[in-house]
């Protein structure tokens, strides 16, 4: 990567050149450490999948989520998916029969075969979507499953990563963002687990692995708009407190498209070696004992502190050890 750093600097940094920094960057924390201006990454060969997405009417918003929940904890690691629940806008370029309505919307993506990836949605047809994209596309199309505008604005949101997601969680998340509740944000529950969950060969910041889901939450708003949807967004993980895994992350706003990249979130479980010789995909999740977890926060804690003289940016949130 190279990084401007906040002392006004161009660093390259790699695993052998400005280790730390490269520690850091890779978990620590949006934005924390510097600006990345160039990024080298390796490509995987994902040709196609089978996916897509399903509405669902306002009706179905609990039986949707409690089925997806249950269906989450038995799906394979092949299969990247989220449910989003929002009021669709009313305006010119929303299809019709979503148009004005509040909706919960399933998304998909399968790097299996199609027959397997046509029997893993199954419990969700049998719900009778709106809607249904659900089919084999080539890779390039995966942004269609979100379809989500490219158009830069003003978002805030606020992120909690959950330890589980049972029956009276569901309940909990349709009491504060289900239809019924006019929360003035969208919320979105996206599957972790998979190649999320084992530790990369090259060591990083990114913590709390054993996370089940990530609760996605925001909405654009207009500066003097910001104040109360941080108080909605911060009364709704507060009432999830008792399933999250760690602290939730602060309001946060960009300017940039509504949500983070579609192909990012889609087809990010898993990831096919390129080679014999690539483990990220294929390691063991390591667990650590008591004694191998408290040394391992040590060392983050004083590599976090070694990276924060280094670039001012930094705060105590950076180190995000198990």
């Amino acid at each position: 990567m190279d990084v401007i750093t906040a002392d006004g600097q161009l660093r390259r940094v790699t695993a052998q050149q400005e280790a730390d920094l490269f520690w850091a960057l890779r978990g620590g924390g949006k934005g924390r450490f510097g600006i990345v201006v160039a990024m080298e990454i390796d490509l995987y060969p994902v040709t196609r999948l089978h996916g897509g997405g399903m509405h669902f009417s306002a009706e179905m918003t609990a039986e949707v989520l409690h089925t997806y929940a249950a269906w989450a904890a038995t799906a394979p690691e092949q299969m990247g998916s989220s449910v989003l629940l929002m009021r669709m806008p009313d305006i010119d370029g929303v299809p019709a029969q979503l148009r004005g309505r509040f909706l919960s919307h399933l998304r998909f993506a399968y790097t299996g075969t199609a027959d397997e990836g046509e029997r893993l949605v199954r419990p969700f047809r049998d719900l009778r979507p709106l809607t249904d994209t659900v089919a084999e596309m080539p890779y390039r199309d995966v942004g269609t499953i979100h379809g989500e505008s490219t158009t830069p604005v003003a978002f805030h949101a606020r992120n909690s990563i959950l330890a589980t997601l049972d029956t009276d969680a569901v309940e909990t998340l349709l009491r504060h963002a289900g239809p019924a509740a006019g929360a003035p944000y969208l919320v979105e529950l996206r599957h972790l687990g998979g190649a999320l969950a084992r530790p990369s060969t090259v060591p990083n910041a990114l913590g709390r692995r054993d996370g089940q889901f990530c609760l996605y939450s925001g909405a654009a708003a207009n500066t003097d708009e910001v104040g109360p949807l941080c108080s909605s967004l911060a009364r709704l993980h507060d009432a999830m407190a008792p399933w999250r895994h760690g602290q939730p992350a602060a309001c946060a706003s960009t300017s940039s498209p509504a949500q983070t990249s579609p192909t990012n979130r889609s087809a990010r479980r898993t990831c096919p070696p390129t080679s014999p010789g690539s483990q990220e995909s294929t390691t063991k999740l390591t667990r650590r004992t008591p004694s191998e977890s408290a040394t391992a926060s040590h060392s983050d804690a004083e590599k976090a502190m070694q990276v924060s003289r280094l670039c001012p940016l930094a705060t105590s949130r950076s180190t995000m050890a198990s």
